[in-house]
């Protein structure tokens, strides 16, 4: 991809989900939008984005992108709204759902881990690929959700996105600076992920990383019912755009929360606990049994983490103890 001064982009671009990105004049005007700011214009099938001083973007039928941007503006500025926001939109016209994760493949499960800015998804999925788990996406997970004959198998297909990853973690990961490419304004470098050799798996596991205060260790907690409809509800990516979408968007989580496991996991924000986080997520994808994908834990060997279920130690239910 290429910026001419003063022009629109030239583009050489993959594809964003399948949806062709070309250089172009966007000046298009949506008649009657269900969404309508300054920057974003919106209906089912179509959008258009303004980011000011940056470009503008058209997006039909979850399948064309138009790129127009402002003259000097670094290509991997201009990839990163095509990565995240404008991905989003493509997601959204194609009626399928948008989780805010990143996923890894463990074995033959995939694993979504999901949580807010700055939460530690890219960071977790870049420890578990140093233990040879390979990232399918990176931030943005999109889950299709075909029947088999046990019901409905959420799936996910790979994203082409890059890994993104702050210059401070890459220095604490011990990862190559010179591999990724700066994305000016930032603070971080694009990392290109390498081509999975499938093109979709069911997704196995949820996991839903929350930093909290204090110097506590990192504990899990199985999410269900109520607690797990609203965790999904959060980290979908970009909530706001399923307005587009409201009933579908329902039923997705839905028939998310009820295929897949969902746990959260609360790490201290104060300190770093990403080795500890990665292990959890090793050993909730490796458990197989009735329990939902929660590890099982040798309290004698393994003091801590804890696990936690409903807020107590899962050993000390009976007591009456609850997790620190």
């Amino acid at each position: 991809m290429e910026v001419r001064q003063g022009r629109s982009i030239e583009v050489a671009a993959p594809a964003v989900f399948g949806a062709e990105v070309n250089a172009g004049r966007v000046d298009r005007r949506l008649a009657s939008p269900i969404i309508a700011t300054p920057w974003l214009t919106a209906d089912t099938s179509e959008a258009v984005l303004e980011i000011p001083g940056t470009a503008r973007f058209h997006i039909w039928r979850g399948r064309h992108i138009r790129v127009q941007a402002m003259p000097g503006v670094p290509t991997s500025v201009i990839r990163m709204w095509l990565e995240g926001m404008v991905a989003s939109l493509v997601l959204i016209q194609q009626r399928r759902f948008a989780l805010h994760a990143s996923t890894v493949r463990i074995g033959s499960r995939l694993v979504a881990i999901a949580g807010q800015s700055g939460a530690g998804k890219s960071t977790t999925a870049a420890l578990l690929a140093g233990r040879d788990h390979p990232i399918v996406t990176d931030e943005v997970t999109a889950v299709d959700f075909p029947v088999g004959e046990g019901g409905v198998i959420p799936t996910v297909c790979p994203s082409g996105r890059r890994l993104r990853l702050r210059r401070e973690t890459v220095d604490r990961l011990g990862m190559d600076g010179d591999g990724g490419e700066e994305i000016i304004g930032t603070g971080k470098l694009g990392f290109p992920l390498v081509a999975p050799d499938h093109d979709d798996l069911p997704l196995g596991l949820i996991v839903v990383l929350r930093p909290v205060g204090g110097e506590t260790a990192p504990a899990v907690h199985k999410l269900t019912g109520p607690a797990a409809l609203t965790a999904l509800i959060v980290n979908t990516l970009r909530p706001y755009f399923c307005l587009l979408q409201r009933q579908a968007h329902l039923q997705w989580i839905a028939a998310l929360a009820g295929a897949v496991p969902v746990v959260q996991v609360d790490r201290p924000s104060s300190r770093w606990t990403g080795s500890v986080v990665a292990t959890l997520i090793e050993e909730m994808a490796a458990a197989d049994g009735p329990d939902g994908g929660m590890p099982r834990y040798d309290r004698a060997a393994a003091p801590h983490p804890m696990l936690c279920v409903g807020g107590r130690h899962q050993d000390q239910i009976g007591d009456g103890g609850v997790c620190a």
